[in-house]
């Protein structure tokens, strides 16, 4: 993967900067081991907040967001409108979602 992470990969770096997307309902837990991690940095520098509110008008950029599989479908539509990096950003996500929805009714983004 070119922008997301695994929890193994995170724990070697020791940072904490990251967008944690957790598969189903936030339960108070952090860093789980079949998480996908995306840096602030690139999540700042592709503007993704602007992404993310255009579909999910409650997305928390430091907070809890839960996205169930209507609103990941409308994402993935806005993200049809922006520029080349931003979609190969949610390609690589969008292989994580699709099999977590095939367990649970949504995913959580941890935000920092």
């Amino acid at each position: 993967m070119i922008y997301f992470i695994t929890e193994e990969q995170r724990r070697m770096t020791h940072g904490t900067c990251y967008f944690e997307f957790q598969k189903g309902t936030f339960r108070n837990e952090f860093w789980k081991d079949d998480s996908l991690l995306l840096h602030m940095n690139i999540f700042d520098r592709l503007e993704l907040s602007s992404v993310f509110t255009a579909t999910i008008p409650y997305f928390d950029y430091y907070g809890v967001t839960h996205v169930a599989p209507e609103q990941y479908a409308a994402l993935k539509a806005t993200v049809q409108t922006q520029n080349d990096e931003i979609a190969t950003l949610f390609s690589e996500l969008d292989i994580w979602a699709t099999e977590c929805f095939k367990i649970y009714n949504c995913f959580t983004i941890l935000g920092i």
